[in-house]
């Protein structure tokens, strides 16, 4: 995972538990890279769950809620890098297809081997698109929140419905969302 990931968990948390905070929680992980990461690093997966699961008994927040919370800000995050697509799609359902389209093909190009989810995105109205992901990882609740980034974005009202999830055993996830006009 990249470690520009790493460093927009830590902008979210040190907020709430403060540096000395995360200094412990980087510390009770025992984690390879001791938690000195930089933005084009690449770290191991295992370091992220476990930053999350002391992340998830430390601020007593259900798993999914914390990764919905991390995936908002990290969209936040991740936004400058991509404006000019962002402003380019024009809308929320537009940027969701180019995800996949156009963003994860440029993360390939510049980070041969990363670990990317397979998306697929199909219309379901005009304000509404079906996401179909797949991960090893099964982040599905951290697209969730990275959704609602967009939602934020475009300045829209956002709903989802996630019908069929890996975690309750399916191959994928769905993900039905809705970005109706304010």
């Amino acid at each position: 995972m990249k470690g520009a990931v790493f460093i927009s968990l830590q902008k979210l948390v040190e907020p709430l538990i403060g540096i000395a905070g995360w200094q412990q929680l980087l510390d009770s992980c025992h984690l390879a890279s001791e938690g000195a990461y930089t933005s084009g690093g690449k770290y191991e997966d295992a370091e992220m769950v476990a930053l999350v699961s002391a992340l998830v008994t430390r601020l007593d927040m259900p798993v999914d809620e914390l990764l919905r919370l991390f995936g908002r800000h990290l969209f936040k995050d991740l936004t400058p890098g991509h404006t000019r697509l962002l402003d380019d799609c024009g809308n929320p359902c537009r940027f969701m297809k180019a995800v996949d389209q156009r963003i994860h093909v440029e993360i390939e190009k510049l980070h041969p081997g990363s670990s990317l989810p397979f998306m697929t995105v199909t219309d379901l109205s005009e304000h509404a698109v079906r996401l179909d992901y797949r991960s090893p990882r099964k982040l599905c609740f951290l697209a969730e929140g990275l959704a609602a980034g967009v939602a934020d974005y475009y300045d829209t009202h956002f709903s989802l419905k996630h019908p069929v999830c890996m975690h309750q055993g399916a191959d994928h996830c769905e993900l039905e969302l809705t970005f109706e006009p304010k």
